[in-house]
């Protein structure tokens, strides 16, 4: 089988492998479809938390090829979608229902194997099944569209409020789709025309100059630091920023305490999917969300190099891994 394979930081490659044999209570995923993250990126850069060498990888489904002994309620066939995020359950944070804070987390493609690789060995417990005629592309959008379901649950919008995205890829776009119904003024910040566009067809404008102090709620979904910064200064007075994009370990933004204080903001952060991944499956399934308006650019694992350079580049909506599992 191949893989894509992560030796150091900056350091990827094409590696041929035997196809793992599960344990009595793992699945063996013939992988599908896997997205490349923006996680992904910052991972390969050195610039997140990771434990080398390993194959990555963490948004990902595609056919059940074969079962531990002591696996009940998935068989060979069966087609299933991947909850990166491995919890203990014990400690105190999970014991508190928290269990995305779990103290003992560690997460797929990034603590073990991921899913770009034809093969992928996973707890079963971190499998869910997807109804018939599920989507092979979409097998890859689940989990971070599972991740913005928390984000909404976090940021709380209310019919009418004036609501602004920093950012439109991927991720901002599931934010506009899921919005829009909500938002009396939804309008996005982005520098690519194309992304800006995407997202005009889903009533969100563009942020005009003078929108500081405007919005009731911003959510930053860029992933930079400036895209914080920008998203203090977009928010109204007594408003709340939902910082969801991912930045590097150790970037920091120039931001006035004063500013937050004589605001009164509210400032939340949103970290993966405690118990939305369920939701994001049926969404995508009864076509709630539009998967197809983000631009997905397929890529075989042959193409790693140029992938990840569109990935880095936003070249694309979403990049994703087509692989063998999709027959």
């Amino acid at each position: 089988m191949e893989r894509l394979w992560l030796s150091e930081a900056r350091h990827l490659s094409r590696v041929e492998g035997e196809p793992p044999a599960p344990e009595p209570d793992e699945v063996v995923i013939r992988v599908a479809a896997c997205g490349v993250c923006g996680t992904d990126l910052h991972i390969v850069k050195g610039e997140s938390r990771v434990h080398l060498p390993l194959v990555l990888g963490h948004e990902f489904g595609g056919t059940v090829s074969d079962v531990g002994r002591n696996v009940s309620g998935l068989a060979s066939g069966d087609r299933a979608v991947v909850d990166p995020n491995i919890v203990c359950h014990a400690c105190p944070q999970c014991r508190a229902g928290r269990i995305n804070l779990c103290e003992n987390l560690s997460a797929i493609g990034v603590d073990r194997d991921g899913g770009m690789s034809d093969y992928c060995l996973v707890p079963q417990r971190q499998t869910y099944l997807v109804p018939k005629g599920f989507p092979w592309e979409g097998l890859a959008l689940v989990e971070p569209l599972s991740c913005v379901l928390h984000g909404i649950d976090l940021a709380r919008p209310r019919a009418g409020e004036r609501v602004a995205l920093v950012g439109a890829g991927a991720i901002g776009l599931f934010f506009v789709q899921l919005l829009r119904g909500w938002a009396g003024d939804l309008a996005v910040s982005e520098p690519n025309p194309d992304r800006r566009s995407r997202a005009a067809r889903f009533g969100a404008s563009p942020i005009e100059p003078a929108a500081e102090g405007r919005f009731d709620l911003v959510i930053e979904a860029s992933g930079t630091t400036g895209g914080f910064v920008d998203a203090i200064r977009f928010v109204r007075r007594g408003g709340r920023v939902l910082q969801f994009g991912v930045a590097p370990i150790g970037a920091t933004a120039a931001v006035s305490p004063n500013e937050i204080y004589s605001k009164e903001l509210t400032i939340v952060g949103s970290y993966v999917n405690p118990f939305t991944l369920q939701r994001a499956i049926d969404l995508l399934a009864t076509g709630a969300i539009d998967y197809q308006a983000v631009d997905i650019r397929f890529f075989r694992l042959a193409e790693f190099e140029e992938a990840f350079e569109a990935a880095a580049a936003g070249r694309y909506g979403k990049v994703v891994f087509r692989m063998g599992g999709t027959v």
